[in-house]
């Protein structure tokens, strides 16, 4: 059975009020780019703090909380592209309520797993949220990660 569910702007809105909540601050969602990918069509979306201004230059690139994933329906898996939380603002739960909030909704949307590719200083974090090496053996980073629904 092939499942044609990408999130709705409620899903995508409860995502942003997570973040927000975690923040204290708005944030906006935006689609990024929609396509062919492996496996079928794809949609992703950025989540940062000034939807006016895209924030990943040299400047503020690891400076603000951001978020982008990449929904693959047809293959029922979704992509956390890029996720960054600034140094100052870590160990506060803010990653782990936005991985919960992912979580969820990809789970409500029938997917079967998340996939990411994980820096060796997040590798922790990810583990501990359920996140098992694709290669365990394989110790280069980024490494390739998946958690199962």
């Amino acid at each position: 059975e092939e499942n044609s569910a990408g999130p709705t702007d409620e899903d995508l809105g409860q995502i942003t009020e997570v973040i927000e909540s975690a923040l204290d601050e708005a944030i906006y969602w935006r689609l990024v780019r929609r396509g062919l990918a492996t496996g079928g069509y794809s949609q992703s979306y950025c989540w940062e703090r000034d939807a006016s201004k895209p924030l990943r230059h040299a400047r503020h690139y690891l400076k603000v909380t951001q978020l982008q994933i990449k929904f693959c329906p047809d293959i029922y898996t979704m992509d956390i592209e890029f996720i960054c939380i600034p140094e100052g603002e870590r160990r506060k739960g803010i990653g782990k309520r936005i991985f919960k909030s992912i979580s969820w909704m990809v789970d409500k949307l029938g997917y079967k797993r998340i996939v990411l590719h994980s820096m060796k200083a997040s590798e922790p974090f990810w583990k501990a949220m359920g996140f098992i090496p694709v290669s365990p053996q394989n110790q280069n980073y980024p490494r390739r990660m998946y958690y199962e629904l």
